[in-house]
């Protein structure tokens, strides 16, 4: 009998993680206005176009981790529901007993693509030669979120 794992990714809490990390980037590179960019980026500036950018990129990313999983779903992920307008959920139907045990990793993987998603994106902006570390890392992390559905469904 098939089980399910429920996945919710907050867009917020997402967003913010990103930040964290665009801040640190940032005072590595010691690049003029990489400061001020960041401080476009952040969620609480939603007027600037850097942040509708950076939204936009989540959904892209997040969205990408949801098509590599598509076939196992249980029912339409949602996103923006009006109790959680930021969350984003997505509801897997597995045939194996060690789906409970998975979900953490599948939820970590789905995360970190979408953060290494964000980064690269920012950085194709800011530093190209950057960029690349963060997409590889990006399909590191599919590569992993197949080898876990994979490993779920394994007989």
């Amino acid at each position: 009998m098939p089980q399910t794992i429920t996945i919710v990714i907050d867009k917020t809490s997402a967003i913010k993680r990103f930040e964290q990390a665009a801040w640190k980037l940032a005072r590595m590179l010691k690049q003029p206005n990489s400061m001020k960019q960041v401080w476009n980026l952040q969620a609480d500036h939603e007027e600037t176009a850097d942040n509708g950018l950076m939204t936009a990129s989540f959904e892209q990313h997040l969205w990408e981790g949801v098509y590599i999983i598509s076939e196992y779903l249980s029912s339409q992920p949602s996103y923006g529901t009006s109790t959680h307008a930021n969350e984003f959920t997505i509801t897997l139907s597995m045939p194996s007993h060690w789906v409970i045990h998975s979900a953490p990793g599948l939820k970590y993987e789905m995360l970190e693509l979408v953060q290494n998603g964000m980064m690269a994106d920012w950085l194709d902006e800011m530093k190209p030669d950057q960029a690349k570390a963060y997409r590889q890392q990006t399909e590191l992390c599919k590569a992993k979120i197949q080898s876990i559905i994979y490993a779920l469904n394994a007989p």
